[in-house]
């Protein structure tokens, strides 16, 4: 059993969860933190409690960490045999106080916690790739050489920024020009680290990856660097794996895993996840196309069994996702679900009573236009329409058309606010969680605001 600690992004994070559980365990997970600003001395606030209740319990784990410059400390405590590292994170300014030989990463875990309420002006930013930059993060990687146990076993992995994405039309694109050019600087930041850190530090690195990494967030959904492609994980699992002399097969993607569950039920207690209710509908459905009808029923019912959820493959869902993969969503066999609609646990969608539209076709069963965010518990019922850009509140019970641009809350469910330009930044981040206001703003009313 490998005893592993992982230093950088959640690539290595999800690449460790492709190998078997009973040859590599996880014991500290340290991702967000700059090597400039892991050895740092620890950081002292004046108010902490002011810090305690701006900040989550995770962000918290992961500031608190940045904060004491006591890493190899936490990791030996562990026991971690392994250290595995990347500089895939490392896209953040620091922040730092000379006077006090502080510094700090300034991700955006920490934009959340107030962290400029807590300090004083002495503090200053320095600017990723400057020349104070790399003072600091040269600093920090003597500081990692010198103080690393001896007895601890190192593994880097040079990886870099995707500069292709997957569209919505499943078609592998380059980022725009405009991205590139931001990508580009960052992995030039990137490319230097990795140099620095062979230079000063033993390890054993592992690059040149056959798979090209790809984001599967498409450009126009906003950047998210984390979104990339299962085969990619899968590579550096095996390249791991390798390193570390481990002999057990790797587990397998997406479409073997489903197959997995459909061939052998009695392994779904051993995989590390199961399929979402988004997956195996998109999947049965591909089955059903090309006449698969057994292993398409096998999908269908694999949603009751996994999730206790009953949503029919005839269901239409457009590029939609269900909170925490799908549990106890009962949805109608003939509902229309538009794109970007997040539907909470344990909501239904169900028939009821019968509507009229303006063309005089009568419906029974809900549409959900897109971009609505519906929360746990609620129903909605009969052939109403909700519209675009809508909240339905927890255990909310609508049986009425609601026009776009409304919250909902109650039972029966009633409009309580409707979503203009002054006040959508109380609710953008519930349809719209990459994208800046004013990106939403824009997305939403069609202009600048």
């Amino acid at each position: 059993m490998h005893n592993i600690s992982i230093l950088g992004s959640t690539i290595g994070k999800k690449a460790i969860s492709f190998i078997n559980s009973n040859e590599v365990q996880v014991s500290v997970y340290a991702p967000k933190t700059s090597i400039a600003s892991l050895f740092s001395n620890p950081v002292k606030f004046t108010n902490k409690s002011l810090f305690n209740k701006s900040t989550n319990s995770f962000n918290k784990s992961i500031l608190v960490r940045d904060f004491k410059g006591d890493f190899f400390k936490e990791i030996s405590k562990k026991e971690s045999s392994v250290l595995i590292v990347d500089f895939y994170d490392e896209i953040y300014d620091l922040i730092s106080s000379d006077s006090k030989d502080i510094c700090v990463t300034k991700s955006n875990y920490l934009s959340h916690c107030k962290f400029e309420s807590l300090i004083d002006k002495e503090w200053k930013k320095i600017v990723i790739g400057s020349e104070k930059y790399w003072e600091k993060w040269n600093k920090g990687c003597d500081s990692f050489s010198k103080n690393m146990p001896n007895d601890l076993k190192i593994i880097l992995l040079e990886i870099y920024l995707p500069r292709f994405y997957k569209k919505k039309n499943g078609k592998i694109v380059k980022y725009s020009s405009k991205r590139l050019d931001i990508i580009n600087k960052y992995n030039s930041v990137i490319k230097r680290c990795y140099a620095k850190f062979i230079e000063s530090v033993k390890c054993r690195v592992i690059s040149n990856f056959g798979n090209t990494i790809i984001c599967q967030t498409p450009e126009n959904e906003g950047t998210n660097y984390t979104d990339i492609n299962e085969d990619f994980f899968r590579e550096v699992a095996e390249r791991i794996s390798i390193k570390l002399d481990v002999k057990s097969k790797i587990k397998d993607t997406l479409q073997s895993k489903i197959e997995a569950c459909l061939t052998n039920y009695s392994s779904l207690l051993s995989l590390e996840k199961i399929p979402t209710i988004i997956e195996l509908h998109s999947y049965g459905k591909k089955k059903l196309e090309t006449g698969k009808i057994n292993e398409a029923m096998a999908c269908e019912r694999l949603i009751q069994v996994l999730h206790n959820s009953s949503v029919p493959l005839s269901v239409k869902i457009g590029d939609s996702k269900f909170g925490y993969g799908g549990i106890g969503v009962i949805i109608h066999e003939d509902c229309e679900i538009g794109d970007y609609v997040n539907i909470g646990s344990n909501v239904t969608l169900g028939g009821g009573r019968k509507i009229v539209d303006d063309t005089g076709n009568e419906r029974t069963i809900p549409f959900i236009e897109d971009r609505v965010y519906i929360a746990t518990g609620a129903k909605i019922l009969g052939g109403i329409t909700i519209g675009n850009h809508s909240i339905i509140g927890a255990n909310s019970v609508v049986t009425k058309d609601i026009p776009p641009f409304s919250i909902v809350a109650g039972v029966p469910g009633k409009i309580i606010n409707t979503i203009n330009e002054k006040n959508i930044g109380e609710y953008c981040s519930y349809l719209y969680k990459s994208l800046s206001l004013e990106d939403c703003k824009k997305r939403m009313f069609g202009k600048n605001s």
